[in-house]
């Protein structure tokens, strides 16, 4: 009998579902570019080992040696990699990425923070986390763990989709904010109110449109509110 799957885990298989079954072109002369059916994600509690139940079989995804604490395991968008992150007896926390297809091991690398991991659109994974009150980082990695992009601010907004990530002071501050795309980390869009500013509420409408309200200072207090909305397109 299978051990209970963390909800993390379900909703994995479940989105890997729906890209599996999303329409693509064929590529028969290629196996492992193809989508495999994804039927479930689950981890053997026993070692730790994430399993993939494919529709022909079920496929150990990590082979670890020695026990293993899995954090966490997500199917990329078009059903094809998956990420594990894990630790094993002692940390650091590591990414492990893996081709579903057939199992290989594309890339192992240690981030070295907790915070959330997000696959993006064009199979990069963005990584942000809080470092100390009030700061936070934000990472973007392509699939071997090669860094891309890193910044950071007292705040940070991922969209829904992680196409798109935003920076900004939640602090009266001179700052600025900044929106990058996760797919190459390029600066997008940048604000710079010209005056102490602090962000009051940073919300997302579908994975594009970016609504940002924020109250200036100046000596004597607050001098009012304002208001930012982005529409964002990818190039």
């Amino acid at each position: 009998m299978k051990p209970a799957v963390p909800a993390a885990c379900l909703l994995v298989a479940a989105a890997a579902l729906a890209a599996a079954h999303a329409p693509g072109p064929a590529q028969a002369d290629d196996p492992t570019a193809r989508r495999p059916l994804v039927r479930e994600v689950w981890i053997d509690e026993r070692r730790g080992d994430v399993l993939i139940d494919l529709e022909d079989r079920t496929q150990n995804l990590t082979g670890f040696r020695g026990d293993h604490t899995v954090r966490d395991v997500q199917v990329c968008p078009d059903g094809r990699h998956a990420l594990v992150w894990h630790h094993g007896e002692y940390p650091p926390l590591e990414v492990t990425t893996v081709r579903i297809a057939d199992g290989k091991r594309i890339a192992s690398f240690c981030p070295g923070f907790g915070g959330e991991l997000r696959w993006t659109p064009d199979d990069n994974i963005v990584h942000w986390w809080g470092v100390s009150t009030g700061v936070w980082t934000v990472q973007i990695r392509s699939i071997s763990g090669v860094l891309v992009l890193e910044a950071g601010g007292s705040g940070v907004a991922v969209s829904p989709g992680a196409r798109w990530v935003a920076t900004f002071p939640l602090q009266a501050v001179d700052g600025d904010i900044r929106v990058y795309e996760t797919g190459r980390g390029r600066l997008v869009h940048l604000d710079v109110p010209g005056e102490r500013f602090s962000v009051d509420r940073a919300d997302w409408s579908g994975d594009a449109n970016l609504h940002l309200r924020y109250t200036t200072f100046d000596e004597a207090g607050p001098t009012g509110t304002h208001h930012l909305r982005l529409a964002l397109t990818p190039r």
